[in-house]
């Protein structure tokens, strides 16, 4: 991994974290979807990617916890998805920033 993706990586890694110890139902399928694309993110990184690559696949990321909060089922609490829309928006940003964009 390249050493500008370091804080992006930190970043990346707590973020899916912080979505796994919020999932209320972690074997409904958008939740393994959202399980799945969380972590590719920071395997992206470890494969040293393009940014623009990455950020498009936080774009899907926050599809996804759109159609969730959208949702009748309560995959999770609203507050948390709103929290890590914004966590993901705020690496987004991050990336933007990197010298390779």
């Amino acid at each position: 991994m390249q050493d500008y993706y370091k804080d992006a990586y930190r970043q990346a890694e707590k973020l899916h974290h912080r979505f796994r110890d919020t999932v209320d139902e972690p074997d409904a399928p958008a939740m393994q979807k959202l399980h799945h694309e969380t972590r590719q993110i920071a395997e992206d990184m470890e494969m040293d990617k393009k940014p623009r690559s990455i950020e498009d696949r936080i774009k899907v990321v926050q599809q996804e916890l759109r159609r969730v909060r959208a949702q009748s089922d309560i995959l999770m609490d609203y507050n948390d998805i709103d929290s890590l829309f914004d966590g993901y928006e705020d690496l987004r940003s991050a990336l933007r920033k990197l010298p390779n964009y």
